[in-house]
């Protein structure tokens, strides 16, 4: 999914450099200048929503990973003292 997401930020970056390279060098209010201009707001809103739903998807997985660390951690917790319990009790 995250390879997806790339992909589709560089696909979107390159649809941005194609909208400035586009760009005329004195902006008139002519149709292709217009063009342009929506292109790259666009362009623009793409890349922002790609780039901030791939932030998402990272953070969220660094959650996941934390949260079965600290599932880990408990589970080992537990079991030493259990093992402690009955170290004890066979005395």
């Amino acid at each position: 999914m995250m390879q997806q997401r790339g992909l589709s930020i560089l696909c979107g970056a390159a649809c941005f450099c194609l909208g400035l390279a586009k760009l005329p060098l004195h902006f008139q209010s002519g149709i292709v200048s217009l063009f342009v201009a929506l292109w790259l707001v666009m362009m623009g809103f793409f890349l922002i929503a790609n780039l901030n739903d791939l932030i998402r998807q990272i953070r969220l997985e660094q959650r996941r990973k934390e949260a079965e660390r600290r599932r880990q951690w408990l589970e080992a917790e537990r079991q030493w003292k259990r093992q402690r319990r009955l170290a004890v009790y066979q005395r």
